[in-house]
């Protein structure tokens, strides 16, 4: 009897167990977004709004922060909060389905999504407007590519390179597995040098230990590709952009 006791007690909380997926939670609006319009540079650089000018990108409702008592209220009702999005505006935490119709209640909740069936979310791009940007000083520049010389031919990046273009003024965030010996490869030692690698964040561990050698190396081989630079042996695509390495 008390094997079979067990054995009921198991099934029951492995089925409830099972039942609880990591869903998406839509909050309804940005309760406090004048105060972002007041001072975009609250959440937004100077660099970056000097960018969105040049291209006709209006500031909107995305770039203003998430609604802090919203992620308090989730933490209030037992949710442990996942990871935010103040794009989305929403956040992500693990439910069942009496949890889902609980949030679902909630005043601020716009909607709860499954992660698993949420494929309809596009992207909006701004028109194509680029601009040279006259505040990029631009130098011709002929490397000597060495082993890298096939990459560069097949996209036809070398005319870009010759015209001053090798990523000046550009960032680029590398979002992958993860980063190790960038921070003392001396494929990477440029980078450093001339200050090009801004910041650095895993998301998942909450930790800024990217360069752990127990990481996939597939990271530094995407940034190399496009940031690594050594004399007469290789140069990457954009070897004079800033650079933000992001594993996810």
């Amino acid at each position: 009897m008390k094997k079979l006791l067990l054995f009921c007690f198991l099934t029951g909380y492995l089925t409830v167990f099972a039942q609880t997926e990591l869903v998406f939670v839509y909050f309804t609006d940005k309760p406090n977004k004048a105060a972002f319009y007041a001072n975009p540079l609250s959440e937004l650089s100077q660099k970056s709004l000097s960018r969105r000018t040049a291209l006709g990108i209006p500031l909107n409702d995305q770039d203003a922060p998430i609604e802090q008592s919203y992620l308090q209220n989730l933490q209030n009702l037992g949710f442990v909060v996942t990871d935010y999005s103040k794009w989305l505006n929403g956040a992500a935490v693990n439910a069942t389905p009496a949890q889902k119709t609980l949030l679902q209640a909630q005043s601020y909740v716009l909607s709860v999504e499954s992660f698993a069936r949420n494929s309809s979310t596009t992207v909006k791009t701004a028109p194509g407007k680029w601009k040279d940007d006259a505040g990029i000083n631009k130098t011709l520049t002929n490397f000597n590519y060495g082993s890298g010389a096939g990459q560069i031919d097949q996209v036809n990046i070398r005319p870009l390179h010759l015209a001053g273009y090798t990523g000046t003024g550009v960032s680029i965030a590398v979002i992958d597995a993860g980063f190790p010996t960038v921070n003392t490869g001396t494929a990477f030692a440029r980078l450093w040098t001339n200050n090009h690698i801004k910041a650095s964040y895993d998301f998942v561990t909450k930790t800024g230990d990217i360069y752990n050698t127990s990481l996939s190396t597939h990271g530094s081989v995407v940034l190399g590709v496009i940031g690594g630079y050594l004399q007469n042996v290789f140069v990457g695509a954009a070897p004079d952009a800033d650079f933000l390495s992001l594993p996810q």
